[in-house]
């Protein structure tokens, strides 16, 4: 017979079985594990603590202190092992927060721009520059759940500046996981056929400064923090940069050209990245991929932002974190 923690849930002291998180793994799938050992849903497991559930990453759904020390104590977990499994684990160090004014895109843009100066091109929309509402909890990578003993959801896979697995060098692809029993594909690859290289090699970037909290570039190696706000503010760049006959507007327009894509232009180029289609999000990566590939050269002297400062090698960085 199964014991049931619901019978129990708020008394002291560990649930009786608690099956150890898979590395990687995102809390709410690890909790779906715990919950399905009893024969429960997360619901009925948590109680009154069910907002560890919350979505993620919408604002203000960030696991509360209290919820995960109480977690701590009914799994004999470490408060930090269960933060980690968080987003909230990403504040500050990767992400400036997920509530305005922290997690203003204008803000991101006008600190870590890499094509414009200060306060150009601007966000027109209210939104924090990782919040993709209809990404979170649908995509992984099917080479990797093919692997899986277990089959589990991974904390990478909900991040929306992620395409690819870097590991299996695939586009990731909607699936639907039952943590622990089994998963299913819902819907083709986000893109036909392999990524390109340069979208592979970002993405691995990108999964460098996630998991080791830095990123070895050509010339110098910088934070990860500081290249998750690179990344963001480039791929909003060089979607809304309005065409122009400025050097820089016509370098923009060729860095389109150059990935075999058109310029986005009315509607399109409104929208933030994580609005932005499938497809569309494909294109802007691959464009800002090739951004940030010629930032890494020494041919940087179209480029006026202060994260080129960043990326060149023996710069003087002054103020470019203020």
């Amino acid at each position: 017979m199964k014991a049931d923690p619901a019978e129990d849930r708020d008394a002291p002291g560990p649930w009786p079985v608690v099956p150890p998180p898979l590395p990687g793994e995102i809390l709410t799938s690890w909790l779906q594990r715990m919950a399905s050992v009893y024969g429960l849903v997360i619901v009925e497991l948590l109680g009154r603590h069910h907002r560890l559930t919350g979505g993620w990453p919408l604002a203000g759904a960030a696991p509360q202190a209290d919820d995960l020390a109480w977690l701590s104590d009914k799994t004999g977990y470490s408060f930090e092992t269960i933060r980690a499994m968080t987003p909230v684990s990403l504040v500050p160090v990767l992400l400036d927060g997920f509530a305005f004014p922290q997690a203003n895109l204008a803000h991101c843009i006008d600190r870590f721009g890499l094509l414009t100066r200060l306060g150009r091109p601007g966000a027109r929309k209210e939104t924090a520059p990782w919040i993709d509402t209809q990404w979170i909890g649908q995509w992984g990578c099917v080479g990797c759940l093919e692997e899986d003993p277990l089959p589990y959801r991974r904390f990478i896979w909900d991040l929306p500046w992620m395409l690819t697995c870097p590991r299996h060098g695939t586009f990731l692809r909607r699936v639907l996981v039952w943590p622990g029993r089994g998963w299913m594909p819902t819907a083709p690859a986000i893109a036909r056929g392999r990524p390109d290289a340069s979208l592979v090699r970002l993405d691995t970037l990108t999964l460098e400064a996630v998991t080791r909290g830095s990123v070895a570039l050509t010339h110098t190696m910088i934070e990860g923090g500081t290249w998750v706000r690179l990344l963001r503010a480039a791929l909003e760049e060089v979607c809304r940069f309005a065409q122009d006959t400025s050097a820089l507007g016509n370098r923009v327009a060729d860095l389109w050209t150059e990935a075999g894509f058109r310029q986005p232009w009315g509607a399109v180029r409104e929208l933030p990245y994580e609005f932005l289609s499938h497809a569309h999000k494909v294109q802007v990566m691959l464009v800002a991929a090739l951004a940030i590939d010629y930032a890494q050269s020494l041919v940087t002297d179209w480029m006026e932002g202060p994260m080129a400062l960043m990326l060149t090698p023996g710069a003087d960085l002054g103020d470019a974190h203020k």
